[in-house]
């Protein structure tokens, strides 16, 4: 699948790996790294009304949308209420 366009009030986002160890070396439980995700704007559909903008690093609950495959990287397709933040 190639640039996909959301539509409605959807948002592509392309989420960072989370961290798997803090600044002081303790490696992080799975269950701290799965409350909230966050990524890059890709994309959005023609109805979002919140001030994001493709390129935003945003913060966003990590079990929203639906998980795609795009040219071999993982996005999330989500509706721009599950957006927490603009980081």
């Amino acid at each position: 699948m190639k640039n996909p366009q959301p539509v409605a009030d959807r948002v592509l986002v392309e989420p960072i790996a989370p961290n798997e160890k803090t600044e002081s070396g303790l490696y992080l439980p799975t269950e701290t790294k799965q409350v909230i995700s966050e990524g890059y704007i890709r994309a959005l559909g023609g109805s979002v009304t919140e001030p994001v903008q493709v390129g935003d690093k945003v913060l966003f609950r990590a079990n929203a949308g639906t998980l795609i495959d795009l040219e071999g990287k993982k996005h999330r397709l989500i509706r721009e209420s599950d957006l927490e933040a603009i980081i």
